[in-house]
């Protein structure tokens, strides 16, 4: 899993504004407590990984 911050066309909780909220976002899951390297993975690191294995 990972998040994307394309968020043309759905509707948005009225704290989020778009991709320019994604550093809040990240720090709500970890106020929520989320583990770090699990926040980690969503926000960057399964995307990242998932580019890197098939040379994308």
């Amino acid at each position: 899993m990972a998040l994307g911050s394309d968020f043309d066309g759905c509707t948005l909780p009225e704290d989020i504004k778009g991709g320019e909220s994604m550093a809040e976002l990240y720090e709500l899951f970890l106020r929520h407590n989320y583990n770090e390297t699990l926040v980690n993975k969503i926000f960057y690191k399964n995307a990242l990984n998932f580019f890197e294995n098939f040379d994308i």
